[in-house]
């Protein structure tokens, strides 16, 4: 210490830089963009007897120089497996490289310190939205166009048929074949996407021939 000068050393988490950092550029910008667009998510999912496994595929366009934080996943979901590739630098990230997925305020995050479009593919397992594991609610990030691929075991069933609905859904197309149902479905940007699936029991196939 000199001249009255005080010293000071402040140690905060990564994670907390960029919250911080970010909560100032917006406080002094009202106009402030966001540095980042998730352009395309693809959700692929298989209802299982515990949870469900799903794959999401991002594809993310980041224009800030600097470190920023893009949620992806909430932090009630389990990550087994990620996969982090820079398109503009045509190499797929790893440990060695600075880009990788971390967990800031609730959320699996993607820490990038750098502009490039990034494909990041996370495998996870998510719990059932209720007991009866026939509902599924997805707590996901603002994206341009989403798509979604789920799946149900027929064996899950006593008359292996079975009717699929998410929420919200611009269009979809259920395809059954020999050991699965699946549904087809394009969904507006949302942060929650729910996927419902019940059995349909003969009785409701014979009402439904006799409308």
């Amino acid at each position: 210490m000199e001249n009255g000068e005080v010293e000071s050393n402040i140690k905060m988490s990564l994670n907390s830089y960029i919250k911080l950092n970010n909560q100032f550029e917006k406080n002094e910008n009202p106009n402030f963009v966001p540095n980042y667009v998730i352009s395309k998510l693809k959700v692929i999912g298989e209802a299982k007897d515990d949870c469900c496994g799903i794959r999401f595929e991002f594809e993310i366009d980041v224009t800030s120089p600097k470190w920023i934080s893009i949620p992806l996943l909430s932090s009630s979901v389990a990550i087994l497996e990620t996969k982090i590739e820079n398109i503009q630098q045509n190499k797929i990230q790893n440990q060695n490289n600075s880009v990788s997925i971390g967990i800031n305020s609730d959320w699996h995050c993607l820490l990038s310190p750098q502009p490039g479009l990034y494909l990041v593919n996370c495998v996870v397992e998510s719990p059932y939205a209720n007991d009866r594991h026939g509902s599924l609610v997805l707590s996901l990030p603002q994206c341009c166009y989403g798509e979604l691929l789920f799946s149900v075991p027929k064996q899950q069933f006593s008359q292996q048929k079975c009717q699929i609905i998410a929420n919200p859904s611009l269009s979809h197309e259920l395809i059954s074949d020999t050991s699965h149902t699946i549904l087809k479905s394009i969904f507006s940007s949302t942060s929650k996407l729910t996927i419902q699936w019940t059995e349909i029991s003969e009785s409701s196939d014979d009402d439904e021939e006799k409308k």
